[in-house]
C-alpha cells in the first residue's frame, strides 16, 4: 500500500532514514522526524531526577513495544536491588493490563507501581508533568522497527524528560545528547542505566533539557 501512495504521489514525506529503504528514490522526499512543537509545555522546566525518580511507560502492553522488558526490569527491581528503592513507576494508556503487569502493581514492595489506566488528555499532562523518566522500549529488531517510528518519543523529548530509548527509527541520532540508547535491549542494561541516573543525576538532568531545546530547534 505505501509502495502504491508513494508512486501515485509527487513527493514524498518520511518519519526516518529508514524508511527510505523501502520507497523509490526517483521521487524528491524530505525526512521529518516527528518532532512536537513544545509551546503547550510552557517555558522550560529542567527534569528533576529527586527521589523517589518517577517513570513513566506509555502502552501498548505489547512484547513488540518492550513490555517483556520492561516487567522484567521490574522483577530485578522488586527482587531487593537497593535502586528499586530511588524509583517509582506509573503506567498508562489501556484499561487491560497484562497480569505479569497487574501482580506486580498490587505487591506493597518498592519500586511502586502505579496503573492508571486509560486517561483524558489533561490527567495524562498532569501526569507526564509529574514524571522525569520516560521510555520507549519498542523492539530495535522487532517487525515494526523499520517502518514504524514510535511518536511518543517526540513527545517526551519536547516535554523535556529524560527518554530511555532502543534503536528505532531515527533516535540513534539522538543517542548520548538528548537521550540514553538501549545497547542490547535487556532489563540487566535497563537497570544499570536507572543505576547511572541515580548515581549521576546532574548528568542526566542536562541531557533531558538538551532534549527540550532540540525539540524546539527543530519543530
Amino acid at each position: 500500500c505505501m509502495k502504491v501512495v508513494s508512486g501515485l504521489s509527487v513527493g514524498i514525506w518520511v518519519p526516518s532514514q529508514r524508511f527510505l529503504t523501502f520507497l523509490p528514490r526517483s521521487k524528491p522526499y524530505l525526512v521529518v522526524r516527528g518532532c512536537v512543537a513544545d509551546s503547550e509545555w510552557g517555558e522550560d522546566s529542567p527534569a528533576r531526577l529527586l527521589t523517589p525518580i518517577r517513570v513513566l511507560f506509555v502502552g501498548k502492553y505489547e512484547i513488540e513495544h518492550g513490555l517483556d522488558l520492561f516487567v522484567a526490569a521490574l522483577e530485578f527491581l522488586r527482587s531487593g536491588a537497593p535502586v528499586g528503592r530511588l524509583y517509582e513507576f506509573d503506567c498508562c494508556g489501556t484499561r487491560d493490563y497484562p497480569a505479569e503487569l497487574r501482580s506486580l502493581s498490587a505487591g506493597a514492595d518498592r519500586p511502586v507501581i502505579r496503573l492508571h489506566g486509560l486517561l483524558s488528555d489533561d490527567e495524562y499532562r498532569k501526569l507526564l508533568a509529574e514524571t522525569a523518566v520516560a521510555l520507549v522500549l519498542q523492539k530495535g529488531q522487532g517487525r515494526h522497527a523499520n517502518l514504524k517510528s514510535p511518536s511518543k518519543a517526540h513527545e517526551f523529548l519536547a516535554a523535556g524528560k529524560l527518554v530511555i530509548a532502543t534503536d528505532v527509527g531515527d533516535l540513534a541520532l539522538n543517542s548520548g545528547s538528548q537521550l540514553i540508547m538501549l545497547k542490547d535491549e535487556s532489563p540487566e542494561e535497563l537497570v544499570r542505566i536507572f543505576e547511572d541516573i541515580a548515581k549521576e543525576p546532574e548528568k542526566y538532568e542536562k541531557i533531558a533539557l538538551a532534549a527540550r531545546k532540540y525539540s524546539r530547534r527543530e519543530s
